[in-house]
């Protein structure tokens, strides 16, 4: 048998410099999750500060892995 389906709900991601925050509203605009995750602090094993892996004065790059770790980190299990 088919489970019933959930009611919509509409997903928003920011992405600023120091953190990642998510919000999932309902159709009548009600918050049903909300999380952040702060770059430095929540994901110390890239190395990361303030969303750069600095490697020179003038060059930074993140890795891939970063940005699959910072939506899981922010997505409910």
């Amino acid at each position: 048998t088919m489970a019933a389906s959930a009611a919509p709900c509409y997903l928003g991601w920011d992405f600023s410099t120091q953190q990642l925050k998510v919000i999932a509203i309902d159709e009548q605009l009600r918050v049903i999750y909300e999380d952040n995750i702060h770059f430095d602090k929540d994901l110390p094993e890239f190395g990361i500060m303030h969303m750069h892996i600095l490697h020179t004065k003038a060059l930074s790059t993140l890795h891939p892995l970063w940005w699959c770790s910072c939506t899981d980190a922010a997505m409910p299990l």
